[in-house]
């Protein structure tokens, strides 16, 4: 799993309570820090080859950043390769439309959870194809 909190964002508490919980639950997390710019997203999630990509941000603003990400993980064709999952105080429902995110949840238990069952789904996609 990769974290990071979007450019323009220098937030990172609920971004590491997230990450805290998604190891705690045996998630291997690369936290990649905070005002992360699409460049250096872009070039970790290469490098990373996360399940999943989680998104934070504070402030209306990010949640275009948040887009961006995605638009660009659809333009170089590699967006059915990941799960996206963003959080923060102005993440809703709406938010998560917006962006083209996976899900999206203010409350960490429920986005670990969610992760867990993206990775069952996964395992049991690869055991089918066996």
């Amino acid at each position: 799993m990769l974290l990071f909190s979007v450019s323009g964002d220098c937030h990172d508490i609920g971004k590491n309570i997230f990450g805290s919980f998604a190891r705690s639950a045996g998630f291997d997390v690369v936290d990649i820090g905070t005002d992360v710019s699409l460049f250096h997203a872009m070039d970790a999630i290469e490098t990373v080859k996360p399940d999943i990509i989680g998104l934070s941000g504070m402030q209306q603003e990010t949640i275009y950043e948040m887009r961006a990400v995605n638009c660009e993980l659809i333009k170089r064709g590699i967006r059915d390769n990941f799960r996206i999952i963003i959080g923060g105080a102005v993440i809703d429902e709406k938010a998560g439309q917006i962006v083209g995110a996976d899900f999206a949840t203010k409350d960490v238990t429920l986005g670990v959870e969610k992760c867990k069952l993206w990775m069952l789904e996964k395992s049991a996609e690869k055991n089918i194809r066996k």
